[in-house]
C-alpha cells in the first residue's frame, strides 16, 4: 500500500463528515464548494453590499444627513425584538436569549470597545465574511499593487479589470467637482486594521 494513499484517508473521512454529516452545516459547506469562484465578477457585489451597509446604518440611527451618530446596545436590542418577534411569541426564543444575543453581537461588532457601534464597525460587520471585502477590494484596485508571478498567469482579475476600464473609459466621466463632497463622515471608515 502506497504511503500517499494511506495518508489521503483521514483527509477523505473528514472531507465526507464535512459534506454530508453535519446538517445545516454541511449544506452550506456544499453550496459553497460548489460555487464557481470569481473574483473579478465579485467586485460590484460588494461595493454594492459597502453601499447597503452604509444605508442601513443610516438607516439604524435614524440620520440621513452629515455624521452618521453611532448605535447603542439598546438600539440594537430594539431592532432584534422588531427582526424575532415571532420567534419569541412562539416560546422559540425566550427574552433573556434574544437579550443574550444583543449582548453577544454588540460586544463583538464593537471593535473599539467604546460601547457604541459606528458605521465602520458595522460595515465590517457587514461584509467580513465576503469573499471580497473592503481591505481586498482596495488591493485590487490599487495600482501600486504588483501581482505575484504566479498570480499574473493563473488569476484573470487584473485582466478583466484593465479591459472594462477600458470600455468604460469612453462612457463615463468624472469632473473635479464629482470628487468634492460636501460632508466626509469619519465614523463610516473601516479601519484597515479590521478589514
Amino acid at each position: 500500500v502506497d504511503i500517499a494513499v494511506v495518508l489521503q484517508i483521514p483527509h477523505c473521512i473528514i472531507l465526507f463528515i464535512a459534506m454530508y454529516s453535519l446538517g445545516i452545516t454541511s449544506d452550506v459547506y456544499r453550496t459553497t464548494a460548489r460555487t464557481k469562484l470569481s473574483i473579478f465578477h465579485k467586485f460590484h457585489a460588494s461595493v454594492a453590499q459597502l453601499m447597503l451597509a452604509e444605508v442601513a446604518f443610516r438607516g439604524l440611527v435614524r440620520t440621513w444627513d452629515g455624521a452618521t451618530g453611532s448605535l447603542t446596545p439598546q438600539m440594537l436590542l430594539e431592532r432584534l425584538r422588531d427582526i424575532f418577534t415571532e420567534h419569541v411569541a412562539s416560546g422559540i426564543l425566550q427574552t433573556s436569549e434574544l437579550e443574550q444575543m444583543a449582548k453577544v453581537i454588540f460586544t463583538v461588532m464593537d471593535i473599539n470597545e467604546n460601547g457604541r457601534i459606528n458605521c465602520g464597525e458595522f460595515i465590517h460587520a457587514c461584509t467580513d465574511q465576503e469573499d471580497v471585502n473592503m481591505h481586498a477590494l482596495t488591493a485590487y484596485f490599487d495600482e501600486q499593487t504588483t501581482p505575484t508571478i504566479l498570480g499574473r498567469f493563473l488569476d484573470d482579475t487584473n485582466h478583466e479589470k484593465r479591459k472594462v476600464s477600458e470600455r468604460a473609459r469612453g462612457k463615463i466621466c468624472f469632473l473635479p467637482q464629482d470628487f468634492e463632497s460636501e460632508v466626509v463622515d469619519e465614523n463610516c471608515q473601516v479601519d484597515d486594521r479590521f478589514a
